[in-house]
């Protein structure tokens, strides 16, 4: 349920303030938690970060905040969320999950069997001057039609290029040109 299997020490802020101590954590991407534990060599933990929007942390220089965000076709949850940019203007978020596939068994000898595995979910989503935490797909019609104060940009911006924003470099590249200028 790991993106990375071993507690890297982390920089903590607690309700504004930061932590001094030395804790290792690691995302349970299954479970949207910190895993919390006091030296790098645990495999286990039974303790997590408190879930708060007034705590946050840093692990191997990856932002993680748990704040209230809107999946497309969804109500808000609150989950953490790792910061890819955070500008002036606009910020650009990640959400990494994993989610447990059951095993299935082949119903005839044409089919397959799969055994029981993790799959990787990754999601992004943007703000702009702090508002709503919404959903934003890598492709155009999406780019357009939720950034569509900076349309024009994003088409000179690719016509200039020549690219499809079709990765996260590329789309973190973007994001960065539209809160430049």
């Amino acid at each position: 349920p790991y993106f990375n299997v071993s507690f890297e020490l982390a920089e903590i802020e607690y309700f504004g303030k930061d932590l001094n101590e030395k804790i290792y954590l690691r995302y349970n991407a299954l479970n949207d938690e910190m895993e919390l534990s006091l030296n790098s060599f645990s495999t286990d933990s039974d303790n997590i970060l408190i879930k708060s929007n007034k705590v946050s942390c840093v692990i191997n220089n990856e932002k993680y905040k748990y704040v209230e965000f809107t999946p497309e076709n969804s109500i808000s949850i609150t989950g953490y969320l790792s910061i890819l940019h955070e500008g002036e203007i606009l910020t650009l978020y990640e959400r990494k999950q994993k989610i447990y596939m059951e095993a299935t068994k082949a119903r005839t000898s044409l089919e397959r069997s799969f055994p029981a595995r993790y799959t990787d979910k990754i999601q992004y989503y943007f703000s702009i001057n702090n508002g709503s935490i919404l959903e934003i797909k890598l492709n155009k019609k999406d780019l357009l039609s939720k950034l569509n104060i900076y349309s024009e940009s994003i088409k000179e911006y690719q016509k200039l290029n020549k690219i499809k924003i079709r990765s996260k470099e590329d789309f973190l590249n973007l994001i960065r040109h539209l809160d430049a200028n």
